[in-house]
């Protein structure tokens, strides 16, 4: 059975398939924009391409990455605050807490302006 004919304004109507492909990773929490790689196994010979998040930060073009990145910064921004009650015992005047206080507050700046 042949399909019906349909006017151009009909196909125009139509979504492309790639909005379609994009709507539905975004819908599932997949980068939008993945990059491909090619992968070559050493032993064997065998080529694969292989799909990489693309890692953006901006959420207005890659939405999941974006949010990967920036649980990415919140666990390094923890993990960084946690290694100084690690170690109390240094005295408050040396210059090396000092330098680490004002690491520390310069995170809080850009944790906070990426946010």
């Amino acid at each position: 059975m042949t399909p019906a004919r349909q006017t151009r304004a009909q196909r125009l109507a139509m979504p492309l398939a790639r909005h379609v492909v994009r709507d539905l990773a975004a819908e599932h929490g997949a980068c939008i924009r993945p990059v491909q790689l090619r992968r070559t196994d050493l032993d064997t010979g065998q080529v694969e391409q292989v799909l990489v998040p693309c890692g953006h930060t901006l959420a207005t073009v890659c939405p999941a990455c974006t949010d990967r990145v920036r649980s990415t910064v919140v666990g390094f921004y923890v993990v960084g605050v946690q290694s100084v009650e690690e170690f109390p015992d240094r005295p408050l005047g040396s210059e090396h807490v000092k330098g680490h206080m004002l690491t520390v507050l310069r995170n809080d700046f850009v944790f906070a302006r990426r946010l």
